[in-house]
């Protein structure tokens, strides 16, 4: 099955309201990915960058990556839920 969606979640800045959006900038979205990379130094160390990149760059071409800014409330976990699943629905 392939991936229906990505969703990079973040806090909302101070003040700021909570925002699900989809990232249309290719570049925009390799940064977020990259910005994920679990230990991106090992990979360096590893000359595994370029590598990093390519996937990066396959994901932006062809998953949709959303970025949702929202407060970390499990009180509200179900609509969080339902959202995420709203989003990859056929």
């Amino acid at each position: 099955m392939p991936i229906g969606a990505i969703v990079l979640l973040a806090r909302p800045g101070h003040g700021e309201d909570e925002l699900l959006e989809r990232l249309a900038n290719p570049a925009e979205i390799v940064g977020a990915l990259g910005a994920e990379i679990f230990r991106p130094t090992v990979a360096a160390a590893l000359g595994r960058k370029p590598a990093l990149f390519g996937v990066q760059a396959a994901i932006a071409g062809s998953v949709p990556v959303h970025r949702w800014r929202r407060r970390f409330e499990f009180d509200r976990i179900e609509g969080w839920l339902d959202r995420i699943e709203a989003l990859v629905a056929p």
